[in-house]
């Protein structure tokens, strides 16, 4: 059998999962044209690898986001955290709306280095899959603009470590926004959000096709009704199957004659 060269080996390794989106992020080149939107998102760039670096991340793609890992948890609330930062204060300084939604997730990844062929003829040098990766996608995708969402494994990790943060992480926000449900997922997921009170959104995310939460059912009046008639129903034919009979059926009105006999 012929042996698998070294550089395209996978890898398994325990990452935190990072995906951006920035918003409206086409109708902003309308706005402003694409030579100004070329300039505004070369400073953008250069910003964010400052932050990897101080981060200790690394960009594996970009598009209108960027999908981002890191080794430890609280360095990629760091970065969600500077991200936003540095977002908004690009936009003040442009006087342009920038704002961008962000999903984290923290799991086991399989990569592997694309062949030297590939990467010329404009591969990633670097692919990275995993349950872990829609995991954090479908976060990104649930938040609004400015909010960053969590599952519930990179809250609990992500939150014991928040003293590294020092008096940023003291000041931090922590909300559950409740069990959703996400297509293609096969049971419901915990979500959280954090923020700095005033400038995260704190607020229970939108819904959609493909995502939606789930209510407890004192919330859900229709699907009530539903299972109680449904018990109901249950009810009477269990106790039309049980009940006894008696000991002679008569009919409604029939007529019964007692007659003596002398001896």
């Amino acid at each position: 059998m012929e042996e698998v060269p070294e550089s395209l080996q996978s890898s398994r390794q325990f990452k935190t999962l990072v995906l951006t989106d920035l918003c409206d992020s086409v109708a902003l080149v309308e706005r402003i044209g694409d030579n100004a939107a070329a300039d505004l998102f070369r400073t953008l760039d250069a910003q964010v690898m400052q932050l990897l670096r101080r981060w200790n991340g690394r960009l594996i793609d970009r598009s209108d986001g960027m999908f981002l890992l890191f080794n430890a948890p609280v360095d990629g609330l760091g970065f969600a955290l500077d991200y936003l930062d540095v977002l908004d204060r690009l936009g003040k300084e442009k006087k342009l709306p920038l704002r961008a939604r962000l999903g984290m997730h923290v799991g086991y990844v399989l990569s592997w280095h694309n062949s030297e062929e590939a990467v010329a003829a404009g591969a990633k040098s670097l692919e990275v899959e995993g349950l872990a990766k829609p995991m954090a996608a479908r976060l990104m995708a649930l938040a609004r603009p400015g909010q960053i969402l969590l599952s519930a494994a990179a809250e609990s990790m992500m939150r014991s470590a928040q003293r590294e943060l020092d008096d940023r992480g003291a000041r931090l926000k922590w909300k559950s926004h409740g069990h959703w449900h996400f297509k293609g997922m096969p049971s419901a997921q915990e979500v959280f959000e954090v923020g700095r009170e005033g400038r995260a959104p704190l607020r229970m995310p939108p819904g959609s096709e493909k995502a939606w939460r789930e209510l407890p059912l004192w919330r859900r009046p229709l699907a009530l009704v539903t299972e109680a008639v449904l018990l109901l129903g249950l009810l009477i034919a269990a106790w039309v199957i049980v009940r006894p009979e008696p000991a002679i059926a008569f009919a409604e009105r029939n007529w019964v004659l007692v007659g003596g006999y002398a001896i």
